[in-house]
């Protein structure tokens, strides 16, 4: 073989040798491995709530006491006078607290605030102010604050579709003190909101007392002359409605004397009644009444009635004074 036909026969084996080995044409580019997908990790359902809480927060400034707080979960609203069980309650105590109420979801939940001992109290014993209010342990329902419907006084209805908050609010009651000057007589007539509570007691029409001297005893406590005696305290309510009538002193007089004594006025809280005989007082905050009546100021060997002092089967010992 010539050496021109070796050198054709090794170049034809060197291009079949390239082209076996990917040689010559065109560079192909090496393709990108694709990433692995991660798998999506299934939702979990939310479940429905079965429970709401009701929060009560209950507001007595200071140390006042609050009242029984009683409520009842049912298909529809109670009424307060329907209470006859409960499902709870939060209890009267000091100050301000909080209270909490677990119930199903949808259910009707009704509240009845009751008042702490806000019944009319009447008595002839004045209130030393360098004492503890007595008044600390006692209050009235003042309002309700929150998601509430009041069908009635002191009754909170509402849903219970998700948590909420109910703000229950107390406030003080009310002193109101009546002095007298000269020879007194009267009749005090009350009327107040009946008093809240769960009670089969409970008169829904309401307080109303009337009062009148104790007899002699009384009187003779509170035969004032210039000097104003405080006879007697009425602790009372919001909304309490207090007439104060005078009526003529009855009993026997100094001889001689002109007359039957009369009636000389009102001052302070009943200045605007004058010198009528009636005055009529409503709605709350402590209050003075002061009540004049003439009177007979006698010598001082007189005898003693429990009204005026005389000097039986004798000539006049006695000046009439009118205050």
């Amino acid at each position: 073989m010539s050496s021109t036909t070796r050198r054709a026969l090794f170049a034809t084996l060197g291009a079949l040798l390239l082209v076996a080995c990917g040689g010559g044409g065109e560079t192909s580019s090496p393709t990108t491995p694709t990433t692995p997908t991660t798998p999506t990790t299934p939702t979990t359902p939310t479940t429905p709530a079965t429970t709401a809480r009701i929060t009560l927060q209950v507001v007595a400034p200071g140390t006042l006491y609050s009242g029984d707080i009683y409520y009842r979960a049912a298909t529809s609203a109670i009424a307060r006078s329907a209470f006859t069980f409960q499902d709870g309650k939060c209890a009267s105590g000091p100050g301000s607290k909080t209270c909490t109420i677990d119930v199903p979801i949808g259910q009707t939940v009704s509240i009845a605030a009751n008042d702490q001992q806000a019944d009319i109290y009447f008595a002839n014993v004045a209130f030393n102010a360098q004492n503890v209010d007595p008044r600390s342990l006692q209050s009235q329902f003042a309002s309700f604050t929150g998601p509430c419907t009041t069908p009635e006084r002191g009754v909170c209805v509402l849903v219970a579709n998700a948590d909420q908050t109910v703000t229950v609010n107390y406030k003080g009651l009310s002193w109101t003190r009546v002095n007298f000057i000269g020879s007194a007589n009267f009749q005090f007539t009350i009327s107040a909101p009946a008093v809240l509570a769960i009670s089969t007691n409970i008169k829904p029409s309401g307080q109303f007392i009337i009062e009148e001297p104790i007899g002699g005893q009384f009187a003779n406590q509170c035969a004032a002359q210039l000097i104003p005696t405080h006879c007697y305290t009425l602790r009372t309510a919001d909304n309490t409605t207090m007439q104060f009538d005078a009526v003529a002193p009855v009993g026997p007089q100094p001889q001689g004397s002109p007359g039957p004594i009369a009636f000389k006025g009102f001052q302070d809280a009943c200045a605007s009644a004058g010198s009528g005989s009636s005055c009529t007082l409503t709605g709350s905050g402590d209050r003075l009444v002061t009540m004049k009546w003439e009177y007979y100021q006698c010598s001082a060997n007189a005898a003693t009635n429990p009204l005026w002092k005389f000097v039986p089967g004798t000539s006049p010992q006695c000046a009439l004074i009118s205050p």
